[in-house]
């Protein structure tokens, strides 16, 4: 709509833009950014020169992470708008006042000076300065004696820095902890599982594969390992994610990470597990649903854009989000090749210790000894309807409603009408399982 002296109103399905200018220069600004062109004869030049217009907030809570579409790209990114990097408390930050007598032994006892390294460096020095200006046998012995010296040395600083932590299980803290091991098991159990350190939004869909969000990622590890510096007589499960490991006890959640101890109360953890639909550009997870295919290039239809000559199609699957989250500051979002195991893990730890006072009982009145209280009655595992909403038990009319209404913002079908038919095809499914379970939800408490 032309508004006389070369001003413009244009209009799409991304809402309403505005350009001004004459022939051979223009500036338009529109929900893409705002952008100069300059140029005749078929030849024109292009610029952005400001960030695009969102009414959506980019940074802040992981929480709606589960509830986007993402891609990881090995490259760098034009057009990006924003970007979000999910930062963690260091492990000596997490702690409450129940961990504070345990963690402040436990950290004392690990964080002991050691001479290990400064004895061997010497001796090992000494036998080399023997062996070259000296006599070749007597440094040849030396350097024999110092390597005995320093395994003895290594094994007895290992040993002074090593705190004892034994727990006694009554039987009800025996099945809870059988409990917490069984949905640990459960996500060990997933063929892939990656840490996700950074988000990055962009606009650039065309280059992306259609996805709106490129994440980095790293690889995570879940096994019954023995905790570092850590001897127990139960051995737990531990999640390596990065430079930080958690290690999961019958009393609390232990964050272990340069050389120091933190801990988080299992009443205080916040768990959370969702899907997203991932155009996958690596490993292929034999786990993982395929939901869709998409193209390395996109146009606006949805089809493969032929001015690339190495446009490809890339798989798009269905993985699970799982989110670590403490108000002392643990904050760990993961992606999880199987959805079922996610979900099963967060089932689990919420039923067999997920309103817990102190699990277990550890010998020689060390801190975390149980009070001695009869254990909390189990909670009633929750209705499918409340996990596919993500709501707990208790969850009120209102909060039911916000819950539905959100989601239905996340998965609307005309949320990804601009991409591919696989993307609308997935929103449109998602979106009727919301319904269904809304619905059913409605029907059983006579909303």
């Amino acid at each position: 709509m032309s508004l006389g002296g070369g001003t413009r109103l244009n209009f799409s399905k991304r809402g309403v833009g505005v350009s001004t200018g004459v022939r051979g220069f223009r500036v338009s600004s529109s929900s893409r950014g705002t952008f100069v062109s300059v140029g005749r004869a078929g030849i024109r030049y292009t610029q952005r020169i400001g960030m695009p217009h969102s009414n959506v907030s980019h940074s802040g809570h992981a929480s709606n992470v589960p509830f986007q579409n993402v891609q990881r790209v090995p490259v760098a990114v034009s057009g990006a708008y924003a970007q979000e990097q999910i930062n963690t408390a260091a492990a000596e930050q997490l702690r409450d006042s129940s961990s504070v007598a345990v963690l402040d032994q436990i950290n004392g006892t690990v964080g002991e000076t050691s001479y290990f390294f400064l004895i061997t460096l010497c001796l090992g020095l000494l036998a080399f300065l023997v062996l070259i200006f000296g006599n070749t046998a007597i440094g040849a012995l030396l350097g024999a004696l110092t390597a005995g010296i320093g395994f003895y040395l290594h094994g007895l600083d290992v040993k002074n820095r090593t705190f004892p932590l034994f727990f006694e299980l009554d039987d009800a803290s025996s099945v809870k902890w059988k409990a917490t091991c069984a949905a640990l098991q459960a996500l060990a159990n997933s063929n892939k599982i990656w840490q996700i350190d950074t988000k990055t939004y962009t606009y650039d869909l065309k280059r992306n594969a259609g996805a709106g969000t490129i994440v980095q990622r790293k690889d995570v590890q879940v096994r019954t390992a023995a905790a570092p510096f850590i001897a127990s007589n139960l051995e737990p499960y531990c999640i390596v994610a990065g430079g930080q490991t958690l290690v999961f006890f019958p009393d609390r959640l232990y964050v272990y990470e340069n050389k120091r101890y933190g801990a988080v109360a299992y009443e205080a953890l916040q768990l959370e597990t969702g899907t997203t639909n991932f155009v996958e550009t690596g490993f292929i997870p034999h786990d993982s649903p395929r939901v869709g295919t998409t193209w390395r290039y996109v146009n606006k239809s949805g089809g493969p854009d032929r001015r690339f000559n190495n446009n490809v199609q890339i798989p798009m699957m269905q993985y699970g989000v799982l989110s670590l989250k403490s108000a002392t500051g643990l904050n760990l979002l993961f992606h999880v090749s199987s959805f079922p195991a996610s979900s099963s893990f967060v089932a689990g730890i919420q039923t067999a210790i997920g309103r817990q006072g102190a699990s277990g009982q550890t010998s020689a009145g060390r801190p975390g000894a149980g009070s001695g209280q009869a254990p909390p009655r189990p909670t009633a595992p929750r209705p499918p309807y409340l996990i596919e909403l993500g709501l707990d038990l208790n969850c009120t009319k209102e909060q039911a409603s916000s819950r539905y209404h959100e989601l239905a913002k996340a998965y609307h079908p005309d949320l990804v009408s601009h991409l591919a038919p696989e993307f609308r095809l997935v929103a449109e499914e998602r979106m009727k399982s919301i319904n269904v379970a809304y619905a059913e939800l409605k029907t059983a408490r006579g909303w």
